[in-house]
């Protein structure tokens, strides 16, 4: 994981980057730039963050290392079961298992990256289609005599300023600014927190990767989820058993034919792709490998009804604002970044306060 000096050096990179494209923020350039222009520029941004994002300085915390420690980590819980030389020579080199992390970690930040630019040319495109509808007709400017509003000059065309604004912020709050980016649920949070949060899911996704490949070199095909003292819907799986992967369900279904109730442990994509947070964004979660698979029968059911069988009763309805009071006996107050209105502060619509007079 980043230090903490890493992050600011990080963060301060990031903002001379903004600094860099400020005029992607500034409503009157996309306005007088022809759209080749625009979309030349938006390009370029979005390489440079594409690139910002691949730095060795990024892989390096997110991949290099943390492959290191976790298959560590997984030796270290397993090493009872690791006695011998030919079990320890299946797992996984690290190298490879780095590329592979490393190549799925470019495929993340080329489709955010993508989505960005695609953001960004999206509003731009917007804005300059509604700005026609405030567009001061030179017929109008004859027939009014003493009507005065503020307007902007742009490329020999008079705007009404006050509809720009409001276009402007319109598109704010719908795609963001170059600083943000845009989340599923449709916020837009700042890129710095992005940043962060990309780093420690990748972390813990690279530990998740490690675990579910260096147990099925090692034929073991359950794995416990950790206790982290989580806060959201994660609760319901804490502690609790996942196979590895489909392979590994169908293989242990078939070892331990007499054992119906193994086909009720889900397998890790499962979780995934449920609607709890669990191994989501910025889930923190790991998968801890246990051998109980490769006890004889008999053992392998005694400890499986005592330790495994439990699956989470998770409600229809998933409230997290609920789950967190439940939890922390607190309001839910989570920290999402700062709001769209601090973002506005770099993206204010920029125009001359300037009397239109009709003749």
């Amino acid at each position: 994981m980043l230090s903490s000096a890493d992050k600011k050096a990080i963060e301060k990179r990031l903002k001379a980057m903004f600094a860099r494209y400020a005029e992607l923020d500034d409503a009157l350039w996309y306005l007088s730039q022809d759209p080749a222009v625009i979309r030349g520029r938006i390009r370029a941004y979005q390489t440079e963050i594409n690139g910002f994002l691949k730095t060795e300085t990024v892989k390096e915390s997110v991949v290099r290392d943390d492959v290191q420690k976790s298959l560590k980590q997984f030796e270290k819980n397993l090493q009872s079961f690791l006695q011998s030389d030919e079990l320890k020579n299946r797992l996984p080199r690290v190298e490879r298992l780095q590329q592979a992390v490393v190549d799925q970690y470019a495929a993340q930040v080329d489709t955010v990256t993508s989505h960005i630019g695609s953001t960004l040319s999206q509003r731009g495109a917007q804005y300059r289609a509604l700005a026609q509808a405030a567009e001061i007709p030179m017929s109008r400017a004859a027939a009014v005599e003493g009507y005065t509003i503020r307007a902007v000059s742009i490329g020999g065309k008079q705007y009404n300023a006050v509809q720009l604004g409001e276009y402007w912020s319109r598109m704010l709050d719908e795609y963001g600014t170059r600083q943000s980016i845009q989340y599923r649920n449709g916020a837009n949070y700042p890129l710095t927190s992005y940043v962060d949060q990309r780093i420690t899911t990748s972390a813990a996704e690279t530990d998740r990767l490690t675990s579910v490949v260096a147990s099925t070199a090692l034929g073991l095909t359950l794995g416990k989820i950790n206790q982290t003292g989580t806060t959201d819907s994660c609760v319901f799986w804490e502690n609790k058993y996942v196979f590895m992967s489909d392979e590994a369900k169908a293989q242990t279904i078939a070892q331990y034919p007499n054992m119906p109730q193994l086909a009720n442990i889900p397998t890790v994509q499962d979780v995934k792709a449920d609607k709890t947070h669990m191994f989501k964004w910025n889930c923190r979660h790991k998968i801890l490998p246990t051998s109980i698979t490769v006890l004889s029968e008999g053992e392998f059911a005694d400890e499986f009804e005592k330790t495994a069988a439990k699956q989470p009763a998770i409600p229809k309805k998933l409230n997290e604002a609920q789950i967190y009071k439940e939890i922390t006996g607190d309001k839910y107050a989570p920290k999402q970044g700062k709001p769209i209105e601090k973002l506005r502060k770099a993206a204010q619509l920029d125009v001359k306060e300037v009397s239109y007079t009709i003749q």
